[in-house]
């Protein structure tokens, strides 16, 4: 199968790469990449394409790419340049039924998403197959803080409402389940989001760090989920929950301090009930106890 996902390759980045430079922007590789492949494991003929879902929606895993895909700056999505570095004719051996399909669906997916507004188009649709719902929703409600920014305040009482009912919809549907770990950072994060949100002065730019901060934690979990990556090495999914595991800490840490200097603000520290101001700040009970607040959210949440 490896020759078969270095054809898919060549084909998106060289064949029908019309840009002169053959530069393809990384959104619109990924995501072109990533439905090829959902498409053609619909037609029983599998890529084996390592991709996670990450930031930015589905992902390929460049270090697990075939050796003549190169990414430049792939850290950053809004700056990702990939390019093809290798023979313009290169030999795949592959059976010409596989071929076949595989040239005539890239064709059609590249060609469904043009350069310019592409890599837009192509991440919507990706969102659609996205293992978990709450990852359309609560994408929908970070792209809220864009429009209300650009567009109108959020001290205007239909925007508030409209803005608290995509949090709304998108808490609803955390699947804590699937990720246990998180069901306390994800109590707390609703907490005190909806705080701010509420607060009839302008919060706003706090509740965009706060969910920013909440959506890396949440994704630095999700690509070692089993639904949330395919074909990914052992070695780097060991290292990817290592990561995670770092980064959990640190997140914490950083909430309690955010969720402390907020609840300095009388008005916003009145308006929550005495679990919930627990919750996000429980009381320093001395060595050993650093659980006590995990243990306090499984009261409060049931």
């Amino acid at each position: 199968m490896a020759r078969t996902l270095r054809y898919a390759c060549f084909l998106v980045l060289r064949e029908l790469n019309l840009n002169e430079d053959k530069l393809l922007g990384g959104t619109r590789f990924n995501k072109v990449m990533s439905l090829l492949q959902h498409e053609l494991k619909g037609s029983d003929l599998d890529l084996k394409l390592p991709h996670c879902w990450y930031l930015y929606g589905d992902e390929s895993v460049p270090q697990e790419l075939p050796r003549e895909v190169h990414f430049e700056h792939y850290e950053c999505p809004e700056r990702t340049f990939v390019r093809w570095i290798g023979p313009d004719r290169p030999s795949f051996n592959l059976p010409s039924p596989a071929t076949k399909r595989i040239r005539e669906l890239a064709g059609e997916v590249v060609g469904r998403y043009p350069a310019m507004q592409g890599a837009c188009e192509a991440t919507d649709d990706v969102y659609e197959y996205a293992p978990f719902p709450f990852q359309r929703d609560f994408r929908s409600f970070r792209e809220r803080f864009a429009f209300i920014e650009r567009y109108t305040r959020l001290s205007s009482n239909p925007q508030r409402n409209i803005f608290l009912t995509t949090f709304e919809t998108a808490v609803r549907d955390f699947p804590g389940e699937e990720f246990p770990r998180l069901r306390h950072h994800a109590s707390r994060f609703e907490v005190l989001t909806r705080l701010l949100l509420e607060d009839d002065r302008d919060r706003l730019p706090e509740a965009q760090e706060l969910a920013s901060e909440f959506w890396r934690l949440f994704c630095k979990h999700l690509r070692i989920h089993p639904k949330g990556n395919e074909n990914v090495s052992e070695g780097r999914l060991k290292w990817w929950t290592k990561d995670a595991d770092s980064h959990t800490r640190i997140y914490a840490e950083w909430f309690s301090e955010v969720a402390a200097r907020h609840l300095e603000d009388e008005r916003l520290s009145s308006a929550l009930d005495p679990l919930e101001r627990l919750m996000l700040v429980p009381p320093d009970w001395g060595e050993g106890s650093e659980g006590a607040s995990a243990d306090l959210d499984e009261v409060i949440t049931g």
